[in-house]
């Protein structure tokens, strides 16, 4: 089963490499270290669509991303826009080297963390594998744990051992791989020397390593760590290719976006938070716009739709449903950038962001006056959760200052791109909790204190591309 898992998970990178090499205009490091999202993405992308149709299988969908993999290589040659030979070769061997090296420990010690949410993951991997079909679970169930994990685990039935031991480790630990390199990369294209480069993506490193939820989502199965990857590769994807005008790579950040549409129930959510500035800016060309929203809403519309046709119960289909509000915020992405096309509407355009923002604060608003109660519950524990109960260190003391001291002192191209969803997400944690009709509660299993992982990596971008820009500052002083 060992030997066989460790082929699933090559296989897996391979995809991602051949994909993501048909458009990458970087260096082998970068290649490496962003090979298993992708393959990642295009693997449980390949896997909805034949779900879509009536049929799945771990093997089916492997073969169908190998192929969609092959293509996108082979267009990316067509075009010229194919990373060099050197780079592919030097990226393969680092990617699998990498790959063998957490698969090694990750199989030689005990650190999967299972709890009872990984288990209906794991039941649900179960079915799909098994009988091509969602297993008899409440929908309840089904729509908190959505598609995209469970796929993820399904090679675990393959093999025999029920989960993947290595899959969720890699991915995460090539996610904080690829924050340090894309901050690191930025820090030498402006100059800083490579001693403080390396002083500064080391500090970072540690500081997320030091707190224990970072640590414990490498080896927990469940979608938080998958999260965590997947935001931060969208995001400094886009924001790499902002910055350095070179557009093609937007092609691989659809791809992640849209893998986050069936990962977690407020998927599109986040990613409609985090895209905004995005979308609305004069600086990104139409096409590239369309190359990153069509995925996210063709995902949408596959995987949403499936959920109100054949898992939402009747009696609770509305507006508020989750599946709706999924489709309706796809489909408004989608609106928002065709008004691009509409002269003069660009002036209309840039203030999206901040009317959607202020919807959502006005909704959190009327929630806070309606339920006080769950009100105070939830500032409570999430106050308790982030001093000291939710097993976070001094992390949410720190961050969030050293985030507000950077946007003071330093001024970083196209940081909107970065900042903003950050900015909007403690209000969509709160809108979380009256959209679910619950409270959070005080604990490190609570779901706030879990969610809190999933933007980790993108702070840790931010405060080395700020550390960065103070450290160019003193040098040129």
């Amino acid at each position: 089963m060992t030997i066989l898992e460790l082929g699933l998970v090559v296989w897996i990178v391979l995809i991602g490499l051949v994909g993501a090499g048909g458009f990458w205009s970087r260096g082998s490091g970068g290649l490496a270290l962003i090979s298993p999202s992708i393959g990642a993405a295009m693997y449980g992308l390949s896997a909805l669509a034949m779900f879509s149709v009536g049929t799945f299988s771990t093997l089916g969908s492997l073969i169908v991303a190998s192929v969609v993999a092959i293509a996108m290589a082979g267009y990316g040659h067509w075009r010229g826009s194919m990373t060099s030979p050197g780079i592919l070769m030097r990226g393969g061997g680092y990617a699998l080297a990498g790959t063998l090296a957490v698969f090694t420990v990750t199989v030689a010690g005990s650190f999967t963390r299972l709890t009872p949410d990984s288990m209906d993951y794991l039941t649900i991997s179960g079915g799909l594998e098994r009988f091509g079909a969602m297993p008899d679970l409440s929908p309840d169930v089904i729509l908190k744990r959505q598609f995209m994990t469970p796929i993820l685990q399904t090679g675990g039935v393959v093999t025999g051992r029920g989960y993947m031991v290595s899959l969720i480790p890699l991915l995460v630990t090539s996610g904080l791989g690829f924050m340090i390199w894309l901050g690191g990369e930025a820090l030498r294209r402006w100059g800083v020397r490579l001693p403080r480069v390396v002083a500064i993506a080391a500090l970072v490193g540690v500081f997320l390593l030091s707190t224990n939820r970072v640590v414990y989502n490498i080896f927990y199965i469940n979608s938080h760590g998958i999260f965590a990857t997947f935001l931060v590769v969208l995001i400094g994807l886009v924001w790499l290719a902002a910055t350095t005008g070179v557009w093609q790579t937007v092609i691989l950040a659809g791809l992640v976006a849209s893998a986050i549409v069936p990962l977690r129930a407020e998927g599109v959510i986040v990613v409609a938070l985090f895209l905004l500035p995005v979308l609305v800016s004069v600086s990104v060309p139409q096409r590239t716009k369309w190359l990153i929203v069509a995925p996210i809403a063709a995902t949408t519309l596959v995987w949403n739709g499936y959920a109100l046709r054949q898992i939402l119960p009747a009696d609770e289909f509305g507006l508020t449903s989750t599946p709706t509000v999924s489709i309706v915020l796809a489909l408004g992405l989608v609106a928002i950038v065709a008004l691009g096309y509409v002269d003069r509407a660009e002036r209309f355009l840039v203030f999206v962001p901040a009317l959607s923002l202020g919807l959502l604060v006005a909704y959190t608003g009327i929630r806070v006056i309606r339920w006080q109660s769950l009100t105070l519950d939830t500032m409570e524990a999430v106050g308790t959760n982030i001093g000291s109960a939710g097993l976070w260190s001094s992390f949410w003391w720190i961050a969030p200052i050293a985030v507000v001291v950077g946007f003071a002192t330093t001024r970083i191209k196209h940081e909107g791109f970065l900042l903003w969803g950050l900015a909007s997400y403690p209000v969509a944690l709160l809108a979380f909790a009256y959209l679910r009709g619950g409270a959070y509660r005080v604990g490190a299993g609570d779901s706030a204190n879990r969610m809190l992982m999933h933007v980790v990596f993108v702070i840790g971008l931010y405060l080395i591309l700020a550390m960065g820009q103070l450290a160019k500052s003193m040098e040129s002083d």
